[in-house]
């Protein structure tokens, strides 16, 4: 709880710093320049895949290995993922230019702007590495204020460069510079595993670990990521800006509730490799972050007219009628997130073909129903749902086969 408590605050002062940036560049830019940067930042959720994927695979088995007082092979995994981090982003950045290219013609965004943005691949593929032994190490204010670290930069620098006339290119530098100041400070709390002499040998089975991880986030990142660019792609540059802005209010609560699923991730690893019960942590979480998804809902719902006015402004006051739909839809995402967090904590396989299977049913759905922000929105609770359902059947349904033999 203390854990739980401490993170909570940190992390959540973080996505307010973030909540803010997003808040002042919807401000300043307009709707269209706006709808610009979300296209650019929604292609950043998708570079940044593997930051999640990485940070939880090492938070998995650092973990693991503090259980058993192991330190030098936390620092093999430091040092072999850092390695291989640099080389593999600088391979992906340069193969998938072209990728680039496609993607600035598709979503009709300057083919520099969206250069710069994928520099953030190198970060994104280096940070996670040492915030991931923070988390499994259960260091957790060192982890939340190195986040608030990275939003606080990232602000401030962005609010200089736009104010003096950089416009999208001034945010997505202040994005930049914030995660590249955040890395290099991330290793001061590691002291100690830098200090111990690296295990010799390889580490076994993580890439076969690592494939549950990565589709599991997969799905978690796509689900939430992909309506803004389709967004771009259907609607016009204005409507696909507000509807950013409603998607940004519903992603907030999918964000504040985060932490929990990385306070619970490790608990329930430490639990789980102690051959110690860890479905009542996750059961906790579980309602805890049902409880803050409904009463955020609830104030947002409740006083949407002075979130919009106070918070956008009254170009914005079209997203009123799907802003229900969209703190549901990513109500839904968290706990499907909390479920997958808990199944790859367990061990529990998590296939190619699931992820498969619900990137190509959201993309159909928001397809056909693109005729309208509202059924368009409808598209996008009605996936989150099918979601939720089918990480319980994933998690769950070969526990309960299990216990039923061995009754």
């Amino acid at each position: 709880m203390r854990s739980g408590i401490s993170l909570f605050i940190l992390f959540n002062f973080f996505n307010f710093l973030g909540f803010l940036y997003q808040i002042l560049m919807a401000k300043t830019l307009g709707p269209e320049d706006y709808g610009v940067l979300a296209v650019l930042m929604s292609l950043f959720y998708f570079i940044g895949m593997p930051s999640e994927i990485i940070q939880t695979t090492v938070s998995r088995y650092s973990t693991k290995f503090k259980a058993r007082k192991e330190y030098g092979k936390i620092k093999r995994i430091l040092i072999d993922f850092m390695f291989n981090g640099f080389f593999i982003s600088l391979a992906i950045f340069i193969v998938a230019m072209p990728l680039f290219y496609w993607y600035s013609k598709f979503v009709d965004v300057s083919f520099s702007l969206v250069v710069l943005m994928a520099l953030i691949i190198f970060p994104s593929f280096l940070a996670p590495v040492s915030r991931g032994i923070l988390q499994g190490m259960k260091k957790f204010n060192s982890l939340g204020i190195n986040m608030v670290i990275e939003a606080s930069v990232k602000l401030i620098v962005a609010l200089l460069l736009v104010y003096f006339g950089f416009r999208v290119y001034g945010a997505v530098i202040g994005t930049l510079i914030g995660a590249t100041i955040a890395l290099i400070i991330s290793f001061l709390p590691l002291g100690r595993i830098i200090r111990t002499g690296k295990e010799e040998k390889k580490i076994p089975h993580i890439l076969s670990y690592s494939s549950s991880i990565f589709y599991a986030m997969i799905v978690i990142m796509f689900i939430q990521s992909i309506d803004i660019i389709l967004a771009k792609r259907f609607f016009s540059s204005t409507v696909a800006g507000q509807y950013a802005a409603a998607s940004l209010v519903g992603k907030m609560i999918f964000l504040c509730t985060l932490s929990i699923s990385k306070v619970l991730l490790p608990i329930s690893s430490e639990k789980y490799e102690n051959g110690e019960n860890s479905f009542r942590a996750f059961i906790k979480s579980f309602f805890v972050i049902a409880l803050l998804c409904t009463g955020a809902t609830l104030v947002i719902i409740g006083f949407q007219d002075i979130l919009i006015s106070v918070i956008f402004s009254s170009e914005y006051f079209g997203i009123k009628n799907i802003l229900l739909n969209l703190c549901l839809a990513f109500s839904f995402i968290s706990l499907s997130n909390l479920i997958l967090v808990y199944g790859i904590s367990t061990n529990k396989k998590v296939k190619a073909w699931h992820l498969l299977v619900f990137c190509i049913m959201q993309l159909e759905l928001l397809y056909v129903f693109s005729y309208s922000l509202v059924a368009f929105s409808l598209a996008m609770l009605l996936t989150s749902i099918i979601l939720f359902l089918s990480s319980l059947l994933i998690v769950f349904f070969k526990r309960s086969k299990i216990t039923h033999k061995n009754l």
